[in-house]
């Protein structure tokens, strides 16, 4: 998820389209989506659609669009 992640990015930015989250670096790395989820997932087993909500939810508040 992160390369289709950072490749959707770049792809947004180029376009001059905005995405659900704003950052200037265009690759979001594995340890960030592996951070986010632990910071809320500690200890217990999720679903991948619980994953990648987390995770959207995750970007969004780290790096918002104002």
């Amino acid at each position: 998820i992160s390369y289709a992640l950072s490749a959707s990015h770049s792809q947004l930015k180029k376009a001059g389209q905005q995405d659900f989250f704003c950052t200037k670096d265009s690759h979001i790395g594995s340890q960030l989506l592996i951070d986010i989820l632990n910071g809320q997932h500690t200890g217990s087993s999720i679903t991948s659609e619980q994953a990648i909500e987390t995770i959207v939810q995750g970007l969004k508040k780290r790096f918002p669009c104002n």
